[in-house]
């Protein structure tokens, strides 16, 4: 009965105060939502500025590739407009992006450096003719604004997928017809002009060294000859396989993309786990490490010493209060985005995520109990957890991987437990963790919790000794 008597007295403190009770309940909320709305809806079209110096009477330059046996046969189209607007079921660029016809390269520069595009592509003058000879490439000059990198890697992911679809479709188109030339110059019909080709050359001199008359021909004749056939029949070994030497010439890597995923990812399925984290850790610290200052100010400690109260129920007190909030404000932003129609969250392991949340609150109060017996007063409680927070956003995965980072700051991450919470939820929400998976994360928040609730619980008997 004196715990429930003490969580009353703790929950008056708190609806007492409403600045605290802003700060713990609505704060977070209103954060969790503002980053919700944000990245709900992904924009997809990036700016883009667009130079095309290959026209011909102001229009985008047209030709086909062509047989090289056969010139006067035709070919697949190719133009500089395929690669901006699209040909057939092959997309262009401006189906993925906001394009900005510029003039010179000053203009598209412009645009650039000020902001108002992402990259800017140049198709340099006699493209066109580059792709549809066999004698060098063509090439497309992207220049993207390298003062944001992950917006600039995105952009230059975008513009090389479009390219590279038009390229196969090119590259199929190139190796058809140099396949069609190695079988014509192996066995070429009468009337070509490479008859009778490498077979037949190679046929009509085996069948002249059976004649009778061969036996005239001079030694060092026959040598010629002899080392002509070999020749002839090495270029027809080769050239029979010239489908695989062509394939592996033009297209010598070819990389097939395959995702695992539960359903549809977007960058909010992301957020999420991070929302999650953030809601507990800042709620949990703030409002544990408050409310023990909070009495140590009022010196309720020495007037529940005088009571039959023991230490560890007033600090148990404060620990439930505090899971309740973290609980109730955890689960609402939980059901929220799970439920509601914009939002959609994943939740893979429902039964792992809500251990997730009991084990990161634990360890969300656990620092708050070893804050407050930092602190001296309330304020220097609030700008301590703070302090100590707000590193956390930075290295701990919220918006940028932990291995991405140099290894100094992945051991820095390594040491907050909200690195253990993304971690762990971004696994049992999104990945599909079973119970084994997220023995790490569960381990590392169950140890911090635990180490800092006994340190913390000590220097608070301490600062009240003093």
């Amino acid at each position: 009965m004196r715990i429930v008597t003490l969580i009353k007295k703790d929950g008056r403190v708190i609806l007492r105060s409403r600045l605290l009770l802003t700060t713990l309940v609505v704060y977070p909320i209103i954060i969790v939502g503002i980053i919700g709305y944000a990245f709900s809806e992904p924009n997809t079209r990036v700016p883009i500025a667009v130079l095309n110096k290959d026209l011909e009477n102001g229009k985008p330059d047209v030709d086909t590739i062509k047989n090289p046996l056969h010139p006067e046969q035709g070919g697949v189209p190719v133009s500089t407009d395929h690669i901006i607007h699209g040909v057939g079921l092959i997309p262009g660029l401006d189906e993925f992006a906001e394009l900005h016809e510029v003039r010179t390269e000053e203009d598209g520069r412009d645009l650039l450096l000020s902001g108002q595009v992402q990259a800017f592509i140049i198709f340099p003058l006699g493209f066109v003719d580059r792709i549809v000879n066999y004698q060098e490439s063509a090439v497309i000059r992207v220049i993207v604004d390298q003062s944001d990198v992950v917006r600039a890697n995105l952009t230059e992911i975008l513009v090389r997928g479009v390219v590279q679809q038009l390229q196969e479709r090119y590259i199929e188109q190139k190796v058809g017809l140099v396949l069609e030339g190695i079988g014509t110059a192996l066995d070429p019909p009468l009337s070509s002009a490479l008859y009778p080709g490498f077979r037949g050359s190679r046929e009509r001199l085996e069948n002249l060294t059976q004649r009778a008359e061969y036996a005239d021909v001079p030694a060092d004749h026959k040598d010629n000859v002899t080392l002509v056939i070999e020749f002839l029949r090495e270029v027809e070994r080769v050239l029979d396989d010239s489908s695989g030497i062509v394939e592996s010439v033009a297209r010598p890597v070819r990389a097939r993309t395959e995702g695992e995923k539960s359903g549809h990812l977007y960058v909010r399925d992301l957020i999420v786990p991070a929302a999650l984290g953030l809601s507990i850790f800042w709620t949990g610290t703030l409002a544990t490490s408050s409310l023990m200052v909070y009495e140590r100010e009022a010196h309720a400690y020495r007037r529940l010493g005088i009571t039959p109260t023991s230490r560890s129920t007033v600090v148990l007190s404060k620990v439930a209060i505090t899971s309740a909030i973290v609980f109730g404000q955890t689960l609402f932003i939980l059901l929220v985005v799970t439920l509601h129609p914009q939002w959609k969250a994943h939740v893979d392991n429902f039964p792992l995520t809500l251990l997730l949340i009991i084990l990161s609150t634990f360890a969300s109060i656990g620092l708050g109990i070893f804050l407050g017996g930092v602190s001296r007063d309330v304020n220097g409680t609030i700008l301590l957890a703070v302090l100590v927070t707000f590193p956390m956003l930075f290295v701990s995965g919220l918006f940028y991987p932990v291995s991405f980072m140099p290894e100094g700051a992945q051991l820095l991450a390594r040491l907050f437990p909200l690195t253990y919470t993304v971690e762990g939820l971004r696994g049992s929400m999104l990945r599909g963790f079973l119970f084994e998976d997220a023995l790490v994360p569960m381990f590392a928040l169950f140890l911090f919790g635990l180490g800092m609730t006994v340190v913390g619980t000590m220097l608070s008997r301490l600062s009240e000794r003093r």
